[in-house]
């Protein structure tokens, strides 16, 4: 559906004054609404948008500088630079969000998914379209339409399911959701805490959605509705400036930490003596069995799981699988307790050991 136009043409198409007509009169008040146009077909709807879009901007700048220019009344609001557009299925809704991108490219496009769920059948815990649903709904929830002058319009996208399907109240929703911004300061402890009660997992290096690091006076967060992590900065305890770290790649590099020589004696040792050793990591899952692998702790890969299938699983499955897993990785402090509690009560001595204080 997407087609490549020139900036001539699209501009010869601006000019056209049958759609400035028609812009026109859908955006202005008087206009008897609901309008019905007909005999739109392929991206000419997209590009429409586009231009009800920027027309509604302008609009709202001219309010905006009139209701700065004298005490606005108390029901006396902007009007809203949101939009949302509602398409039958999935595959109109990618075709409209690639024609919107061609058209505007100061427009922010939000998809609000569905569960893409089978009848009677919930959805896994810690899905990722659970992160995708909660970020497009907090999105919609904490716009203030007087700080938005020089930010950019949004247009909400969504298929028919994903419109028709219930949401949680906006006041339950609103006590989750909090902002950050350029000159604010906070408590980067608190911001921790916080981050880790609403889900978010503290790691080292940021590389997936629902990750987030704090290092000194850098916080990293993967927000699981954004395709890259935000970086803010901050300056003692104000936040100095926001970077969006979308990277170039520019090449790839490789680096080993290998375990220690008399590692596989050790572990070989302590088998013949019947104790059973499992590996407890942070790290992600391959290279936890490929480690585990060279050690003598693990044979194949079946014998690892994550902390994220662990949240997932049953406990009565839990306890089944347990019994052949030797390794657990992308794990948390919370992770390592249920696992040890876990082997206690299946009435097994367990000893543990590690670099960490959360090892202790």
């Amino acid at each position: 559906m997407n087609t490549l136009l020139s900036n001539s043409l699209i501009d010869a198409i601006n000019k056209w004054s049958l759609l400035k007509e028609l812009v026109n009169n859908l955006t202005d008040d008087k206009s008897n609404l609901p309008l019905e146009v007909e005999g739109l077909q392929g991206s000419f709807n997209s590009l429409l948008t586009c231009q009800i879009v920027k027309a509604n901007k302008n609009k709202f700048l001219s309010q905006l500088q009139y209701l700065s220019g004298k005490k606005a009344e108390k029901d006396e609001k902007p009007i809203s630079t949101d939009f949302l557009i509602v398409v039958p299925t999935e595959k109109e809704e990618q075709s409209v969000i690639s024609d919107l991108m061609a058209f505007s490219e100061d427009t922010e496009i939000i998809t609000l998914p569905w569960w893409n769920t089978v009848p009677y059948r919930s959805c896994a815990k810690g899905a990722l379209v659970f992160g995708q649903r909660a970020g497009a709904l907090a999105k919609l929830l904490s716009r203030d339409e007087r700080k938005v002058s020089s930010k950019k319009s949004r247009i909400f996208i969504m298929n028919q399911r994903a419109f028709l399907t219930p949401v949680p109240p906006a006041q339950y929703l609103k006590q989750f959701i909090f902002n950050l911004e350029v000159g604010q300061s906070l408590d980067t402890i608190e911001i921790a805490e916080k981050l880790t009660s609403l889900g978010y997992i503290r790691v080292s290096k940021v590389s997936v959605p629902g990750e987030f690091t704090l290092r000194g006076e850098v916080l990293d967060i993967f927000l699981p509705c954004e395709e890259n992590a935000h970086r803010i900065v901050f300056d003692f305890d104000e936040i100095s400036k926001e970077i969006m770290r979308s990277l170039t790649f520019a090449g790839l590099a490789g680096m080993m930490d290998p375990p220690r020589p008399k590692v596989q004696q050790s572990v070989r040792r302590l088998k013949q003596a019947g104790v059973q050793v499992v590996m407890i990591t942070g790290d992600y899952k391959d290279t936890a069995f490929a480690v585990a692998r060279n050690i003598g702790i693990a044979e194949s890969f079946d014998q690892c799981m994550t902390g994220m299938e662990l949240d997932v699983m049953p406990e009565a499955v839990f306890e089944e699988k347990m019994k052949n897993i030797r390794v657990f990785a992308r794990v948390t402090p919370a992770h390592k307790v249920k696992i040890v509690k876990r082997f206690r009560e299946n009435g097994e001595i367990v000893a543990m050991t590690g670099d960490g204080v959360n090892d202790a």
